[in-house]
């Protein structure tokens, strides 16, 4: 699980970087969590970061990151209950601009809602108007989440995610194309444990992705077009928004 966590935030990491190569900069992280990504990567001070999480987890983040002197970003902190306050609201009164490029970046949110991120998906899509604005996040598919999480090996998986996860998106390429995102890249964990790293034997030996998993993808490899397949399998995806 910390093997496939480290790929995770490395392939977001990269997502981001990229993003403010495009001269994004501003960014909204949803469930954001303990994530601390804006804090340690070095994003200048001409980037507003959003952070939205549950009261307590806010309060508990502001503790930890009160002394952070490293992040030369803004950081706005806010605190709800995505799943009923009215967050588009809320975002807006913080002083989100809708009107500039964003990056929407829901890193280990999807698998706990139950849609699987579709609602969110389509309200982040309807306050980013500007073109060129990106969504990126991960997602577990059906057989992952109803089949492969209830195998005696996933024991640990499941205490480390808890009780909570129950969604699951098989094809995002469709799910995000009839929102109206374009560009829908979709990348499996196997194959971003080899991707993130400069060299595939670099990213085996350090065990982000095994031989084995590996080459079982490449001879399964997903059927974008297909709702699911039978094969338990972990997403990335990225896209845009074109106006």
């Amino acid at each position: 699980m910390a093997k496939s966590a480290a790929v995770r935030a490395r392939f977001f990491d990269d997502v981001l970087r990229d993003a403010l190569k495009q001269g994004i900069t501003q960014y909204v992280l949803p469930g954001v969590g303990g994530d601390s990504r804006t804090h340690r990567l070095d994003l200048p001070a001409s980037c507003t970061v959003y952070e939205l999480a549950l009261p307590d987890v806010m309060e508990y983040r502001q503790s930890v990151f009160a002394g952070d002197t490293h992040s030369a970003c803004t950081h706005v902190m806010i605190g709800c209950d995505m799943a009923k306050d009215d967050w588009v609201s809320i975002l807006k009164d913080k002083g989100f601009n809708p009107e500039i490029p964003t990056l929407f970046l829901a890193e280990g949110l999807c698998m706990y809602i139950p849609d699987g991120g579709r609602e969110l998906f389509a309200k982040a899509h309807s306050i980013m108007a500007r073109s060129g604005s990106i969504l990126a996040f991960d997602c577990l598919n059906r057989t992952f989440v109803e089949e492969e999480m209830k195998e005696d090996n996933m024991e640990a998986w499941r205490t480390h995610v808890g009780e909570g996860v129950r969604g699951h998106m098989s094809c995002p390429e469709t799910v995000l194309s009839d929102i109206g995102y374009s560009g829908v890249e979709v990348t499996e964990l196997a194959e971003a444990g080899v991707e993130v790293t400069e060299l595939a034997e670099a990213g085996i030996k350090h065990g982000y992705a095994s031989q084995g998993s590996i080459e079982f993808l490449r001879k399964h490899p997903r059927d974008p077009t297909c709702e699911d397949d039978g094969i338990p399998r972990n997403l990335f995806a990225v896209c845009m928004v074109e106006r």
